[in-house]
């Protein structure tokens, strides 16, 4: 198991010597913060909805017997 865990630290350690690598994590996270924000703008309130969708999917799994999958 040593073996294992030494073989991955050196393969981080290189990697976070990587600067292509790095770059394309950071364009990656660039790309998913834009279309988070753009998705946010969508909402006049986006809490608002946040809030509405978890007290929806807190009672669909509350009342999960009353919901039937067959006709």
């Amino acid at each position: 198991m040593k073996s294992i865990a030494r073989q991955f630290s050196l393969q981080a350690a290189q990697l976070t010597r990587d600067l292509r690598h790095r770059g394309l994590i950071q364009t990656a996270l660039r790309k998913y913060e834009a279309v988070r924000n753009a998705s946010k703008a969508a909402f006049q309130d986006w809490e608002a909805a946040r809030q509405a969708a978890s007290e929806i999917k807190s009672e669909a799994i509350n009342h999960l017997d009353r919901h039937s999958l067959s006709s």
